[in-house]
């Protein structure tokens, strides 16, 4: 009987102790300090690129520094396309319904620091139901805390 009532407080007690531990960092045995988690720049873009094709602007603006900057280069030089998310999302929100609203793969990774390269695929069906799918370099950097700061689009080039 005595071994029943000690394991009936046990399983009472442990949810409360569990709760009252803290979270530990493995490695170290320290308590995590949530501004020491790093930031995965890829894994941010791809969950940017993730929002676009599933057209979910207010994911996309969560990812998005407020002060970002998307710029188009060219040979003759770097154009702001946009700056701002509020110019971003109100883009898109007019837009991201549209039919030709294109679906976008990334391949062709690299990095270095906070700044993320890939080649960016973009397929779209015409009203006429054929696919154009054309290719550009796209560089991408993203701020510590996570936010996309700056893109930048390389000439598009027909897809082979």
């Amino acid at each position: 009987m005595q071994k029943l009532i000690l394991a009936a407080i046990l399983a009472v007690l442990a949810p409360v102790t569990a709760v009252a531990q803290p979270v530990i960092n493995a490695p170290f045995g320290e308590p995590v300090d949530q501004s020491m988690i790093e930031i995965d720049p890829r894994s941010v873009v791809e969950q940017y690129t993730g929002a676009f094709n599933a057209r979910d602007v207010d994911r996309m603006e969560s990812l998005m520094h407020p002060g970002i900057q998307v710029m188009e280069v060219t040979a003759a030089g770097t154009d702001m396309v946009s700056e701002g998310y509020w110019a971003i999302v109100s883009h898109w929100l007019e837009h991201i319904e549209d039919a030709d609203t294109p679906v976008l793969e990334l391949t062709g990774w690299s990095q270095l620091d906070d700044y993320v390269t890939a080649i960016e695929t973009s397929r779209r069906t015409g009203p006429d139901g054929t696919t154009e799918e054309q290719q550009r370099l796209t560089v991408y950097q993203v701020t510590g805390d996570g936010a996309i700061r700056r893109i930048w689009y390389y000439p598009p080039v027909e897809a082979e």
